[in-house]
């Protein structure tokens, strides 16, 4: 069985995953053979799209269950700037670890070959359309006043 968890982000899943095994403590007596982060880590898979914890913890955590989406045609999506924020969160990553969040991991959940990548097509009234300045925040911090907050 696998699962994808999907339009939650995936930024509060490590600590989540941390604090489930703490509190599943002898988890024999529940029947379990793994630790509850264990079984998400072989099944479990969760999307996002512009998620700067998520992007931060990819560095140590998330890198074969995390998979990028951008939510297209929905309005609450990020197209026509996903290039964009991908670079925004996605950007300090090495390439390996890029390259299976946005798209190697999808490929293997779904087993389907990766398409070949298309440039990007103008959309020449994108910024009428779809004015969302918080799209083009650049990096993540744990700054509040750099956050806007």
């Amino acid at each position: 069985l696998r699962l994808v968890i999907a339009e939650y982000e995936v930024g509060w899943i490590p600590f989540w995953l941390e604090d489930l095994d703490r509190k599943a403590g002898r988890r024999e007596s529940l029947g379990l053979c793994l630790a509850p982060s264990a079984y998400f880590n072989r099944q479990v898979y969760a999307t996002f799209m512009q998620d700067g914890v998520g992007g931060f913890l990819l560095q140590r955590w998330g890198a074969d269950n995390f998979l990028w989406s951008n939510d297209y045609p929905h309005g609450g999506g990020i197209w026509p700037y996903s290039d964009e924020v991908i670079e925004n969160t996605l950007g300090h990553l090495n390439a390996e670890t890029r390259a299976k969040v946005l798209g190697e991991n999808v490929a293997k959940v779904y087993g389907m070959p990766i398409p070949e990548p298309m440039a990007r097509q103008p959309a020449p009234d994108a910024e009428a359309i779809w004015k969302r300045p918080w799209l083009k925040r650049k990096g993540f911090t744990f700054d509040k006043p750099t956050m806007g907050l």
